[in-house]
């Protein structure tokens, strides 16, 4: 593993509203962890699923990639042995789009996954295994000081641990995938950027467990992942996050299989993780698009080995060239 670097300054961007996602090369790509040569690695490919590039080379494995919001850096995880839910020892490490630039972020004594990069490029939200329970905690890239989001505080009325966060386009909410001790299930959660105010969002009841959240460009709809109970399967929901409290979830395509689903920057397309569509039986993972989220058959996006698990997608973000 590389030495920790001692600095990295984020890139100043502007906040965009939704672009038409560009389908090539550039800034119309998608990062995505592969186990394709060997132990999990970054890779990017673009939206026509042509190009497909390592970006990491590193010994223990990397995966769960989020891009910087000017798409010029990729936060990720190492070590990272398989696509699983848990990564013991695991710990933040940035790195240029062009595999250049490896920068070790501090160590957490819980170790560190499930990496946002925030809005405005300041900040990246991050879990870590706390009494053995994750929480959710923000790094400042300008000093690299880390400030706690979620704590169990042994109340009913929150989660007892939270993972998986997601930021609103503005920054200035978050949201998270929240475990409820009563239940013993998941639940979308909401907080402030600052952890304030945690409120439960979406409570399917205690049949569903519903994680992996993603917010889409707008700000309006929250895409997240639903199973009935502790599984690995499921299928994508989609929630009207600009018309709740009132708002109810949907499936996001009636009868289909996915995992993991990330907006596009436009919002009109979807990646996502599923098994072979045409072998449902395949405990295999490769990325799938839906080019328009309303219809239209997934293609499979990521090509690769047959017997390879390609998962983790992530939306290169239409910033700053």
């Amino acid at each position: 593993m590389p030495a920790f670097l001692p600095s990295l300054t984020p890139t100043p961007t502007q906040t965009l509203g939704p672009t038409s996602t560009p389908f090539g090369g550039g800034y119309g790509q998608i990062a995505f962890a592969s186990n394709r040569n060997g132990l999990p690695q970054i890779f990017v490919v673009n939206s026509d699923g042509t190009n497909v590039q390592q970006v990491t080379s590193i010994s223990n494995g990397a995966c769960q990639p989020d891009w910087s919001p000017d798409g010029l850096h990729i936060v990720f995880i190492s070590p990272c042995l398989a696509r699983q839910k848990d990564h013991p020892g695991a710990n933040l490490y940035v790195i240029n789009v062009d595999g250049s630039g490896l920068v070790e972020l501090p160590p957490m004594v819980g170790g560190a996954f499930d990496p946002a990069w925030s809005p405005d490029g300041k900040r990246i939200a991050f879990a870590s295994l706390q009494n053995g329970l994750p929480q959710i905690y923000a790094i400042n890239l300008a000093g690299y000081d880390v400030t706690p989001l979620t704590a169990a505080s042994g109340s009913t009325s929150l989660p007892d641990w939270a993972r998986q966060p997601a930021w609103s386009p503005d920054g200035k909410q978050i949201i998270y995938t929240g475990h409820s001790g009563q239940t013993n299930s998941l639940q979308i959660w909401i907080m402030s950027d600052l952890g304030q105010s945690q409120t439960l969002l979406i409570n399917r009841g205690s049949d569903y467990w519903d994680f992996l959240p993603d917010w889409s460009p707008d700000g309006k709809k929250i895409l997240f992942n639903e199973t009935n109970g502790d599984q690995a399967g499921g299928w994508l929901m989609v929630f009207d996050y600009g018309n709740h409290p009132t708002a109810s979830a949907v499936q996001l395509r009636s009868g289909s299989y996915g995992n993991h689903g990330r907006y596009s920057p436009d919002g009109l397309c979807v990646s996502y993780e599923s098994t072979d569509i045409t072998d449902v039986t395949s405990i295999y993972f490769h990325i799938y698009i839906l080019k328009n989220v309303s219809g239209n058959a997934p293609v499979n996006l990521s090509g690769g080995k047959s017997e390879s698990m390609d998962f983790d997608p992530a939306w290169r973000p239409i910033g700053k060239p």
